[in-house]
């Protein structure tokens, strides 16, 4: 369905839009002074999700975004899908419980909403300012951009954040712009488990704050349920099962460079603190076996472009 705006002139009653599957495009930006969509008692998503193509246009959804109230629906519903070139720009305290998807063009979350469901940026822009939380996983694409706001000391809490990169820069990025207000010694994205393939970049704002916290932290965990048999103390495994708690540990990354003309020069370094932390452990060849994260790698990157 192709349209100027969706809202309404009444301001009790029902007024209420179903998104199931179907397409839903912008015909012209915020026609008017007021939002996109806005003024309807209730917006729901079911099954088939949300899916909005902005088509060049910049519009904002002011009004909340919910799950399904149709009986038989599923309690994890299909989400919202962002396509097309232009913005779409959500202000509404969303509810709805499936992921959030972006093919093209940029997707704006400023809300304080919390999104259950996973996050994947395929294309464009994903910008959100440090007001909403997303508990579901984080994907960014190779060429795409998770663009980070932060509003006066706030942080952003994410799950696990994944950067998929390619053979060489820039892959995907984290863009992060911060303000005068921001605490150095306080980590701006809070996250489970960072996993950074290929190479990726950080993209920092030129805002004057000195120094930003940027660790890869991953919190303590068992290698087996909690009730089986505990390995601490053996020395000759007799089972492939035992119980290992492996500590928490960190690794701190950095990757700078400059570009002049088509010549790019780069240095980069991970794991720089060196840990030997170990990601799993187990005792499956009746040994204490650790898969141990890898040592500190420092190199030099010189690039062209022609």
């Amino acid at each position: 369905m192709r349209t100027e705006k969706i809202t309404s002139s009444q301001t009790t009653g029902t007024r209420v839009f179903y998104f199931n599957g179907g397409t839903l495009q912008a015909g012209n930006g915020n026609l008017g002074a007021t939002p996109f969509m806005n003024s309807l008692s209730d917006a729901f998503i079911r099954n088939g999700g949300a899916v909005v193509d902005s088509q060049g246009f910049s519009i904002i959804i002011s009004q909340a975004l919910e799950h399904s109230n149709v009986g038989g629906d599923n309690a994890i519903d299909g989400g919202l899908t962002k396509l097309g070139t232009g913005t779409l720009t959500l202000t509404g305290t969303n509810v709805f419980t499936g992921p959030i998807t972006n093919k093209a063009g940029t997707l704006v979350l400023t809300s304080p909403s919390t999104y259950t469901g996973a996050v994947v940026v395929n294309a464009g822009t994903l910008q959100m300012t440090t007001a909403p939380i997303i508990q579901g996983g984080t994907t960014v694409s190779n060429g795409a951009l998770l663009s980070i706001v932060q509003q006066g000391t706030a942080t952003l809490s994410l799950s696990n954040l994944t950067f998929n990169g390619a053979a060489s820069g820039p892959g995907a990025t984290l863009g992060l712009t911060t303000t005068t207000a921001n605490n150095p010694n306080v980590a701006l994205v809070n996250c489970g488990t960072l996993t950074l393939n290929g190479t990726n970049t950080i993209s920092l704002a030129a805002v004057n704050v000195g120094t930003l916290a940027l660790v890869n932290y991953v919190g303590a965990m068992n290698n087996q349920p909690s009730n089986y048999t505990s390995g601490e103390g053996v020395v000759v495994p007799n089972t492939t099962f035992l119980l290992y708690r492996q500590p928490s540990y960190y690794t701190l990354d950095a990757n700078f460079g400059v570009m002049k003309d088509n010549w790019s020069i780069g240095l980069f370094g991970s794991n720089l603190n060196n840990t030997h932390a170990s990601m799993f452990t187990s005792s499956a060849q009746f040994i204490k076996a650790e898969v141990p994260v890898r040592p500190a790698v420092i190199g030099l990157k010189l690039g062209a472009t022609f």
